[in-house]
């Protein structure tokens, strides 16, 4: 620019001594004088030089600024290739700092984050160029301090594009001047990146010349951190995209899962009760196959009296907003089955059916409730009896003590054993209160638990075989001969004084199952016992129990030589 200046003063200073010249000569009346003629002929040759040599530094300047655009558009293009063909933005970046450096022939290109720490810090997280550690000393921080007010600090503060034409000059880029200078930094440009109005970091450029950065050039490099602010909120956007279909795909796995393990059947109703889906049950299977009732009201598929119980909790669900539970009975294969539903409120006007086939739970209430009754029996006819014998004794034995302390001494130690009964009887008792866990492992698991603990518990050593494979034995006949057992074993252990007890259940498909229950106990007389007698109350319910499913019912006892209990019921037609 200050040689241009030279040019245009001196070209000024010529014209105004050529128009002198000649106005001194025509007024001398030579203007036809060969020296006249010489002179100016001269004068103007070195105007048309004059002339020239700026013609030739103004199109010097302007295919300068003109490489410098096409070189910035270049590298636009470039880029933009880059950021269509990007994947991932770690990538990107490092490539769009590649090309700028390469193509762009700048010195030095990077890209940094603001972070909200609490020193404003801005984070690089790619470069390229001759760095040589200047990013690692630079410490830039897009606060408003001194070390902000370069041109990413300002470029991020403010949203706009920052140039220092001068490094060495620039009074701004002071805290870096002497790192810059060593690098050869001349001039530096800074350009926001912007996402949703809001800078979220910065690209910035140097170039070893200074003014090096002109107004177009400067315009099309912040297109350039425009497209590149675009596809790195892209990327983001498609990776969390990504991360959120996963999530999605997941939670459906685990949901899917879920439902898969849970052991029941759900429908979803409307509040006219009609069933507008469902989902299958590994554990049983429905009343009706889908096709059947799906799209039909409840009062179609379901018995009138269950129609209506099932609609007046779905009204009432819908009403109160809160869970209904209710139990029903349907008949399943000739089998009555029993059934809990809850009703949950699902979305507006509709109610998610939750339903569980409870057979099993509800005859497993059966056994232990005919357990209670046993022990309470027990308890009433045996150690409330004995614990009142045991109170007339002590009263005797006090009376007796004055006069006959030797028979004290005999009646105490009759008394010793029998409060060591009494304990025995309690322990039995306190074993039959744990929990049956005949719904929790299965018959088979369940019958074999409770065998050998019992054996354990009284002293009894019991074997027990199965014959047969336990699955084709009826849900409903499960309790039945658990039943039995149980109570087979209590009378053993209660009046038999056996060392061992066998057990042998035998089951055969479609036709009959059959247990029987030996002892090597001191056996008593069948014909003097009578099964309707308050004492021998279990047997009488065993046999009832039995009868009542068209089984037979036997026990074949002699004295000290065991006990025989044997029962057989039919698996052709029989129900609970």
């Amino acid at each position: 620019m200050r040689t241009a200046h030279k040019i245009m003063a001196l070209s000024l200073a010529l014209g105004l001594f050529i128009w002198a010249v000649d106005a001194a000569l025509l007024a001398a009346g030579v203007a036809n004088h060969p020296i006249y003629v010489g002179v100016m002929a001269i004068a103007g040759f070195g105007l048309l030089g004059v002339l020239t040599s700026r013609f030739l530094a103004r199109q010097q300047k302007v295919e300068k600024e003109l490489c410098r655009v096409n070189r910035a558009l270049k590298t636009l293009g470039e880029c933009n290739e880059v950021m269509v063909r990007a994947t991932e933005e770690s990538e990107l970046l490092h490539n769009i700092c590649q090309i700028i450096v390469e193509v762009g022939g700048y010195h030095l290109a990077w890209v940094g984050f603001a972070r909200d720490d609490e020193t404003q810090s801005v984070q690089p997280v790619a470069q390229k160029g001759y760095e040589e550690g200047y990013l690692e000393s630079v410490n830039i921080t897009w606060a408003d301090t001194e070390r902000g007010r370069g041109p990413t600090g300002t470029a991020i503060r403010t949203g706009k594009p920052y140039v220092v034409r001068n490094t060495k000059t620039d009074p701004n880029f002071a805290p870096w001047r002497d790192e810059a200078g060593k690098r050869g930094y001349a001039s530096v440009l800074g350009l926001p990146l912007i996402a949703e109005a809001k800078p979220f970091g910065a690209l910035t450029i140097y170039a070893s010349e200074p003014e090096a950065f002109d107004p177009d050039e400067v315009n099309l490099l912040t297109d350039l951190a425009d497209d590149l602010a675009y596809g790195i909120v892209a990327l983001r956007t498609q990776v969390e995209h990504k991360r959120a279909e996963a999530a999605l795909r997941n939670s459906e796995a685990k949901n899917r899962a879920l439902l898969d393990a849970i052991p029941d059947m759900m429908v979803q109703l409307n509040q006219e009760g009609t069933l507008l889906d469902f989902k299958a049950a590994k554990s049983f299977a429905p009343w009706l196959l889908p096709d059947e009732f799906l799209g039909k009201n409840l009062a179609d598929v379901f018995p009138p009296d269950v129609a209506q119980q099932v609609m007046e909790q779905l009204v009432q669900a819908l009403q109160t907003r809160e869970t209904q539970v209710f139990e029903y009975q349907l008949p399943i294969d000739r089998t009555l089955r029993d059934y809990e539903l809850r009703l949950v409120v699902s979305r507006e006007n509709e109610v998610l059916g939750i339903i569980r086939d409870i057979t099993k739970r509800k005859a497993s209430e059966s056994v232990i409730e005919e357990e209670r009754a046993r022990i309470a029996r027990d308890l009433h006819d045996g150690l409330a009896q004995s614990l009142y014998f045991l109170g007339l004794k002590l009263d005797y034995i006090r009376k007796q003590i004055e006069n006959d302390r030797e028979g004290a001494l005999d009646e105490l130690c009759a008394l010793k054993k029998t409060v060591q009964a009494n304990i025995h009887d309690v322990r039995r008792t306190i074993f039959a209160l744990r929990p049956v866990e005949l719904e929790k492992l299965g018959f088979g698991p369940a019958l074999r638990k409770f065998t050998r603990e019992f054996g354990e518990q009284a002293g009894l050593t019991v074997e027990l075989e199965v014959k047969g494979d336990e699955k084709d034995l009826p849900a409903f006949l499960e309790p039945v001969f658990f039943r039995l057992v149980q109570e087979g074993l209590n009378n053993i252990a209660k009046h038999a004084s056996a060392s061992q007890a066998w057990i042998e259940l035998e089951i055969e498909p479609g036709q009959k199952a059959q247990l029987i229950i030996r002892d090597n106990g001191i056996g008593f007389d069948t014909q003097a016992m009578r099964l309707t007698d308050g004492a021998k109350m279990g047997l009488r319910q065993m046999s009832e129990r039995v009868t009542t499913l068209g089984g037979q019912f036997s026990i074949n006892s002699t004295p000290v030589q065991g006990t025989i209990l044997h029962a057989e019921i039919p698996l052709q037609g029989a129900q609970p």
